[in-house]
């Protein structure tokens, strides 16, 4: 169970993540 936890953690961060640096690039260009 916790392994599973864990997978989804990270892969809602590395999308929180993406979402965030997209916003960054749109703002800069």
């Amino acid at each position: 169970m916790t392994d599973i936890i864990t997978d989804i953690t990270i892969k809602l961060f590395l999308i929180y993540m993406v979402l965030k640096g997209t916003k960054i690039l749109i703002i800069k260009i």
